[in-house]
């Protein structure tokens, strides 16, 4: 079992190492940063316009990049537990 799983972590590292760059640029050409930013910075104005959010928009940007962040994280590792204990 070793040799199969070191065969697949090699294989996976030369898989991320080609692809990975390819697939950062196909990105880049179809989401800006400035566009992901612009999403944020709203989303942060809308939720901060509500009368019962006692935040300014700063604080409310920052809350809505670490909620987005944190959900996807548990959205990966959901993923993977769901797989690996499947």
């Amino acid at each position: 079992m070793p040799k199969r799983t070191g065969l697949s972590h090699a294989v996976a590292a030369v898989v991320v190492v080609i692809v990975g760059p390819v697939l950062s640029r196909l990105i880049e050409l179809l989401i800006t940063t400035r566009d992901i930013e612009a999403a944020m910075e709203s989303l942060g104005s809308i939720i901060s316009s509500h009368p019962f959010v006692p935040l300014s928009t700063d604080y409310t940007t920052t809350a809505v990049y670490l909620a987005v962040v944190g959900t996807l994280a548990f959205i990966w590792g959901y993923a993977y537990h769901v797989r690996r204990h499947s």
